[in-house]
């Protein structure tokens, strides 16, 4: 089945379409650095740490290779797969060029171009298993640029795939996020939070972001903005108000013409004295934006 008879779809409808997984194996934040997308001021071209995390679901148990206590053609070894990522991003440059290379292009070079194979007997037939539908039930991986942030923690951008015994509900899904933006902002109720500023930690997701275009960094300006010139009560308040300037940039871009849902999560770490923090978290879409 091609990939161009999938239905874009939320990462949260892509996970509940595939269901809890029976096995999966994972990679968590392989580290290494790659000259792609932009980095924290926007600049092309420069070389940034990397991490890259998958999630693979299979689409049956690892009964032999749980048995035999031997890695059979019924699991997947996390240590190929590894290395199959790493040589896939060092292969990168090569293939797309060393200058303009954008984060979703680099996502999309790796989910073509990572091979693993399709026999524990032979390497010579390879199958590319971060879409693979005869061994999996749902993949994701996802690409984390650390250091592309100002105020937080990095960025990433995530693809997902579902794929169910019948072809006929296939879904992909495609996520940007911008985690742990730590921004002085004018909040609360009582009347010490009116006198001065408190640190807020705001996570920001697109879902559905079906675009090339490395924007992060113009979306992290437009939160810390907002936030800077807040002078809102409520969490809430401040969130559609993230909301509605996201909105706004996003209409101008290339996914506002398939539409997108905004993810915007809000804490405040001092507002409860006994807990880590209160948090809110709101939800929109290009349809009531």
């Amino acid at each position: 089945m091609s990939l161009s008879d999938w239905t874009l779809r939320t990462s949260w409808e892509v996970k509940a379409e595939a269901g809890e997984p029976l096995a999966s194996i994972q990679i968590r934040e392989l580290q290494t650095y790659i000259r792609a997308g932009v980095d924290a001021w926007g600049r092309r071209g420069k070389e940034q740490p990397i991490l890259v995390s998958a999630d693979l679901s299979l689409a049956d148990r690892f009964h032999t290779a749980a048995s035999t206590d031997r890695v059979g053609d019924d699991t997947i070894h996390y240590g190929l797969l590894a290395k199959a990522i790493l040589a896939s991003l060092v292969s990168l440059e090569t293939h797309l060029g060393a200058s303009n290379i954008t984060l979703r292009q680099a996502l999309e070079y790796l989910i073509d171009d990572v091979t693993y194979p399709v026999s524990s007997s032979t390497t010579t037939v390879r199958q590319r298993i971060l879409v693979d539908p005869d061994k999996l039930r749902f993949a994701s991986i996802t690409l984390t640029l650390p250091k592309a942030s100002l105020l937080g923690d990095g960025v990433s951008l995530s693809k997902f795939f579902s794929f169910p015994p019948t072809s006929t509900a296939a879904t992909w899904g495609v996520c940007l996020s911008i985690h742990r933006l730590r921004v002085p902002t004018l909040i609360g109720v009582n009347d010490n939070e009116r006198e001065r500023k408190q640190v807020v930690i705001a996570d920001i997701d697109v879902d559905m972001l079906d675009s090339d275009a490395d924007m992060y960094t113009n979306l992290e300006a437009i939160v810390v903005k907002t936030m800077e010139a807040s002078s809102f009560e409520t969490l809430e308040a401040l969130a559609m108000a993230i909301a509605t300037q996201l909105g706004n940039q996003l209409r101008c871009e290339p996914p506002g013409r398939r539409g997108w849902h905004l993810k915007v999560g809000l804490e405040k770490p001092t507002a409860v004295p006994m807990s880590q923090a209160a948090r809110v978290v709101y939800r929109t879409s290009s349809r009531n934006v």
